[in-house]
């Protein structure tokens, strides 16, 4: 990609992260999901990179951050950042809640604005957690069409930069995610 741009551009734009892309991962549900979420015990989860894993990917409820609730965000911040320390890589998966997806169906622009409110409060948590290790995706099997997707894409990736320049972002394809 670098190769494809314009030599001023790309030579303003930062090295390269160190660390490889994010393989050997597993996902690990039921802790920022739902308010009262259950965490892995650190045993489990040093055993787990023991094994030989580097990623997790944890979803998050935007519902539990969209309105800034600080303790949520605290719980997040904390978490990930465990979860960093334990030297795992971290995709922070938005992840729509039953509720949000029912809200796609009824009022997309409504739905798509509760994700924004989401990533506003939850960029403030990555920026502080380390680039090479921590990377947001946006939204989690995009209950939509491809068109109405791509804007709000773009809408989040921009709400990402402003906070988080330097984050890798992580997305797919609308409705279904997947390698074909």
């Amino acid at each position: 990609l670098l190769t494809a741009l314009p030599f001023s551009v790309s030579a303003t734009l930062p090295a390269a992260n160190k660390r490889a892309v994010p393989s050997h991962g597993f996902n690990l549900p039921g802790w920022f999901e739902r308010e009262g979420g259950t965490a892995p015990a650190p045993a489990v989860l040093e055993k787990l990179r023991q094994t030989g894993f580097e990623t997790i990917r944890l979803p998050v409820n935007g519902d539990l951050v969209a309105d800034g609730n600080r303790a949520a965000l605290r719980a997040i911040q904390r978490g990930v950042a465990e979860l960093v320390g334990l030297g795992f890589a971290v995709l922070v998966d938005m992840h729509p809640s039953g509720d949000l997806r029912a809200a796609f169906e009824r009022d997309p622009a409504s739905a798509a604005e509760r994700v924004v409110q989401a990533w506003t409060a939850l960029r403030v948590v990555i920026a502080d957690l380390p680039e090479d290790s921590v990377y947001p995706e946006l939204l989690n099997e995009p209950p939509m069409e491809r068109s109405d997707w791509l804007a709000l894409r773009e809408h989040l990736a921009a709400t990402l930069r402003a906070k988080c320049p330097l984050h890798a972002l992580v997305w797919g394809p609308a409705r279904f995610q997947g390698i074909w």
